[in-house]
């Protein structure tokens, strides 16, 4: 059920799914995310119905479809891609375990030295001409560390595109700039 609704929600997000985003979906620092759960733990909790288990995996690809749908843009795509790589299990409790639960940004502060250490990333990059520097620096308000989210919501978009679809059966047309 999950890859069937992965894919069409992804679909959803963009018609078109860049060719160059399949040599990253391997690199190990992405697959941990296929076992940190989106939802902060609640798929593990009988006060939550859940209906199915979305990764932060599948979440970080939606991300990148956001992004790549309105902008084309192969380095903010690829942040996009890279914004939950330092995400733990249960994610954002974590934040509010360590008293941010406003920015929620506390336990990404190492995505940096995790993604600077992926010699799969770098090589990655190197082979689409970008250096994790100028994925960085040319896309400050692209993420949490590479992505500021106060500044860019295209992930908070995510979840309410998300739970609309699977709680209420709506759908929404997202006009293409």
């Amino acid at each position: 059920m999950l890859k069937n609704f992965s894919q069409k929600y992804h679909m959803f997000l963009s018609k078109e799914f860049p060719e160059f985003l399949n040599k990253y979906l391997s690199i190990p620092i992405l697959v941990r995310l296929k076992n940190v759960g989106l939802l902060c733990g609640t798929d593990w909790t009988p006060f939550f119905s859940n209906n199915i288990f979305y990764s932060r995996f599948e979440h970080s690809i939606g991300v990148a479809l956001i992004i790549w749908n309105f902008t084309k843009d192969k380095a903010q795509t690829i942040a996009g891609l890279l914004h939950d790589v330092s995400t733990p299990a249960f994610s954002h409790v974590q934040d509010f375990r360590k008293g941010d639960s406003l920015t929620q940004t506390e336990t990404e502060k190492d995505n940096f030295s995790i993604l600077k250490s992926s010699a799969e990333l770098l090589e990655c990059l190197k082979q689409d001409g970008l250096s994790l520097e100028q994925v960085i620096r040319d896309n400050p308000t692209v993420g949490t560390y590479i992505i500021d989210e106060a500044s860019f919501f295209d992930e908070r978009l995510a979840y309410v595109v998300r739970n609309c679809s699977l709680e209420k059966g709506c759908m929404f047309i997202f006009p293409t700039l």
